[in-house]
This record gives C-alpha cells, sequence and structure tokens, in this order.
C-alpha cells in the first residue's frame, strides 16, 4: 500500500510540474506565432498588436518575444491597462519605414499606454530608418515627424541592454511616465540628423538613466517642464547637444522642473555640455534643485551654462527678459577641454536674476588659449579651485 502511495505522490508531482510548464510556456507570446515575418518587408504590425493583446489579458505576467531577424513595422500601439506586468523581449531588430509620414500622423511608431509594469530587455534594437526624413528637414521640407519609441502614463518601467538607433525625430519620449529605469541603453544617430534628442521626458518623474551611451544630433537628454527627481549616472553623451533642462518659459502654465541630478558622466564633443535653458519674455516657470557634479568634458562648445536669453531663430532681439525663475543650482568637479573661449556662461535674467547657484572645483582649458567665464544676473557661491576665474566677464548687471 505503501509503495502504490509513493507511485502516487510520484505522479502527481510530475504532473504538477508538467502543468507548470505548460504554463510558463503558455505566458511567452511569440510575434511569429502570430505571422510575423523577420524578412524586414513583411508588415507585423498586427502580429506585434496580437501578441500584445494576448500578453495583457493574461492575469499572469507575461513576455511577448521578438526574436532574431529583421521585422518591419508600419506602426504601433500598445493599449492598456493590462492584468499583469508586460515583458518585451527584442532579440531582433524592428525597423521603420523609410517614408518621413507615418500612417497615423498624431502618433509616434511604436506607442506603449496606460501600462503598470513594463520590462524592456533582449539586446536587440529598434531601427527608425531617418536619413531619408533627414534629408528632407535638412532641405527645408516642412515635416510632421514623429519620436520613434514613445511611453506615455506607464509606471514601474525597466528598459535595458536595448539600442534604439536613426530615429526620424526624438528617439525615446516620456510623458506622464512615473519610475522609469534605462540601463545600458544605446542611442545611436549621427550628429547631423536634426532634432533627434535621445530621451526626452516631461511631466514625468523618478527617471534614472545608467550606465549609457547616447549619440544624437540634438540634447542626449532634454529635460522638460513637469520633469522631478531625475538621476543621470554614468553615461556618455555625444554627439549631440548635450544635456539640457529646458527650454522652459515657452508655454502657459508650466510644471516646475526639480530634483535633477546629473554626475559622473561624460560629454564628448557635443554643442554643449551641462545646460539650462529657458526663453525670453513669454511665461513664468520654476527650475529648482538642479545638480550637475563629476563631469567630464571632451573638445565641448559650451561646457557650463546657462542661457536665459535661449532663441535659437535669433529674432528675439529686443524681448523682454525672462520670467523663468532658476535656484539652487549647483556646477561641482567640471573637468577637461572647451572648443570655445567661454567655458563657463552664466546667463541669468535682469528680470528673475538666477539664486543659490553654486560653482565648485572647476578645472576647463580651451585648446586655443586661456578660456575665461561670463556671468548677468547671477552672483555664484563659488569654492575650490576654478579655472576658469567665474565671472571674469560680467555682462549685465550682476547681483
Amino acid at each position: 500500500m505503501a509503495r502504490r502511495s509513493n507511485n502516487f505522490c510520484i505522479l502527481a508531482s510530475i504532473l504538477v510540474v508538467s502543468l507548470a510548464c505548460q504554463n510558463a510556456q503558455a505566458q511567452i507570446h511569440d510575434i511569429t506565432k502570430h505571422g510575423a515575418v523577420g524578412n524586414g518587408k513583411t508588415d507585423c504590425s498586427n502580429a506585434l498588436v496580437a501578441a500584445f493583446k494576448e500578453a495583457c489579458a493574461s492575469p499572469t505576467p507575461s513576455t511577448i518575444l521578438i526574436p532574431k531577424g529583421n521585422f518591419y513595422v508600419s506602426q504601433v500601439t500598445f493599449n492598456g491597462p493590462c492584468k499583469s506586468t508586460i515583458g518585451i523581449n527584442l532579440q531582433g531588430n524592428l525597423v521603420a519605414p523609410t517614408n518621413p509620414i507615418t500612417p497615423d500622423p498624431k502618433s509616434d511608431w511604436f506607442n506603449i499606454r496606460n501600462i503598470v509594469g513594463l520590462n524592456v530587455f533582449g539586446g536587440g534594437s529598434m531601427n527608425g530608418q531617418g536619413k531619408t526624413a533627414w534629408d528632407k528637414k535638412l532641405k527645408g521640407e516642412k515635416l510632421n515627424l514623429m519620436a520613434m519609441f514613445s511611453l506615455a502614463f506607464v509606471t514601474n518601467v525597466d528598459i535595458r541592454h536595448v539600442t534604439f538607433t536613426q530615429s526620424k525625430n526624438t528617439h525615446v519620449h516620456l510623458f506622464g511616465c512615473k519610475n522609469v529605469t534605462f540601463t545600458s541603453v544605446t542611442i545611436d544617430s549621427p550628429a547631423e540628423s536634426p532634432n533627434t534628442d535621445g530621451i526626452k521626458m516631461g511631466v514625468s518623474s523618478d527617471i534614472k538613466i545608467l550606465d549609457s551611451n547616447l549619440m544624437s544630433g540634438d540634447d542626449c537628454v532634454a529635460i522638460l517642464t513637469g520633469t522631478e527627481r531625475l538621476t543621470v549616472v554614468n553615461t556618455k553623451c555625444g554627439p549631440g547637444h548635450g544635456v539640457s533642462v529646458g527650454s522652459m518659459g515657452g508655454t502657459p502654465n508650466e510644471k516646475d522642473i526639480s530634483g535633477i541630478h546629473i554626475r559622473n558622466c561624460t560629454f564628448i564633443g557635443t554643442d554643449n555640455g551641462v545646460r539650462i535653458k529657458s526663453w525670453q519674455d513669454k511665461y513664468v516657470a520654476i527650475a529648482t534643485d538642479i545638480k550637475f557634479e563629476d563631469i567630464i568634458m571632451e573638445n565641448v562648445a559650451n561646457p557650463v551654462i546657462i542661457d536665459q536669453e535661449y532663441c535659437p531663430a535669433a529674432n528675439c532681439k529686443g524681448k523682454a527678459p525672462s520670467k523663468v525663475k532658476i535656484s539652487k543650482v549647483a556646477f561641482k568637479n567640471i573637468r577637461g577641454s572647451s572648443k570655445t573661449e567661454d567655458a563657463v556662461k552664466l546667463i541669468c535674467s535682469k528680470l528673475e536674476p538666477c539664486r543659490n547657484v553654486e560653482i565648485s572645483d572647476i578645472n576647463l582649458t580651451f585648446n586655443g588659449g586661456k578660456a575665461i567665464s561670463s556671468c548677468a544676473n547671477v552672483k555664484p557661491i563659488l569654492g575650490g579651485v576654478l579655472i576658469p576665474q567665474i565671472c571674469s566677464k560680467p555682462i549685465g548687471v550682476k547681483i
């Protein structure tokens, strides 16, 4: 009797393990099972959406598998909410159309919305095939180009070991997101690609960018209105326009930018290094509690800059001063080389002078001679070794 009982227990255990394995297998949603073909030509948008709907309906965590291969995607949107967390195992390459115009011009190329719990991993890539769009834009054509990978109202996100390349516009866009971490992410577009921000965010909080490499034709990281508690650590930027807070004050009722911490990062050949910028005149906004520290600059055009006279169209002469309030800013332990003589620029607003700006341990050399700094409407708190001397060339009103 004991032997029969033991045999029954063994059989029951095998059955339980078998069922568990079947359930685990059922939680992987392979897009090729829904008709996707990795030949770089067949549109796999419907297959992606079908796999997502299955995963989204699962009461337990599910993963969408994109195996090795080149999967052409015209445009896709994943809409939550979902019953559990979603994983995207991106082993292959998702390839966008070369045509600059997306099927839905009001939507980005790859959209994920209203999900709690998202993991993107696998070592694969998203390729925006942006060259045709860049060429048209550089020739002056007016194009309504969309971002490549867009997250809206997504919470608890982990993105790691994924490459975003050749976007027609912004590579990764966050709006209304919370608790998002990028680890070992690569953004890869050339310096001449216009408006290809690396990671752009607004109205989002608790964002981390770690151990990443951001190469683009615009800001490596663009920090817009409503961004709170952003940390960027051990990340390379360049080519590109550097890390930018703003521009601010361009629209009414902007939410505050606060809690920005950029540290242990390297900027290589960028048009700017660490930058805070706001429009002249226009609207009220606040940027506060911003720290840039332990930064290496390699041949950077404007390594340290606050620019409250931002005007890329060059038609702002005679306009009223910026109404943006900038306070509690720290530039600490920033060293390396400047491509321009003015290695440090602190050009603040006459109407709203910068408050509590701390500068310490700066060592920036100018390749063509002696570096200088310029200041307007700011009285920085100085400390440590300062090369160049800070505010050696005052501009406007010093306070």
